[in-house]
């Protein structure tokens, strides 16, 4: 008799045992679930503003371009600039008006596209930094 008590003791404890162990790897198992969802979340949050960002740049670098080729039909870019005169003895001005050389122009869009692309990474990074490390939604 003292025998069956002992093994049903002994049962008992391996049941109790077992029991509490499956209710921690149920436990572990929702806490990993839940870090799962929270990780998808901000995988799509994080996909949201590099698409968002990323149209932002394209646009941006499209402006640049038609005002590159508006330039390029005979339309005025405005900055200072000077003009080559021939030194006449008349004192007319010329009829050419004042226009950067090629060069110029060519690094004056240049700069205008690496504005934009800088623009927009550091917008981009500054929504991210917010949304993700600093967990403002």
């Amino acid at each position: 008799m003292m025998a069956v008590i002992l093994v049903f003791f002994i049962l008992a404890k391996t049941a109790i045992f077992y029991r509490s162990e499956y209710h921690h790897a149920l436990n572990r198992v929702d806490e990993k679930q839940t870090l799962i969802k929270d990780m998808q979340q901000r995988e799509k949050k994080v996909s949201q503003i590099d698409k968002e960002y990323s149209n932002r740049l394209q646009q941006a670098l499209e402006n640049v371009s038609q005002l590159e080729h508006s330039l390029s039909a005979g339309g005025r870019l405005q900055f200072a600039a000077t003009c080559n005169r021939t030194h006449s003895t008349s004192g007319v001005d010329d009829a050419t008006r004042a226009r950067p050389d090629n060069t110029a122009e060519r690094d004056y869009f240049t700069l205008r596209r690496r504005i934009e692309i800088a623009r927009a990474q550091i917008s981009g990074l500054q929504a991210y930094i917010r949304s993700q490390c600093l967990n403002e939604h």
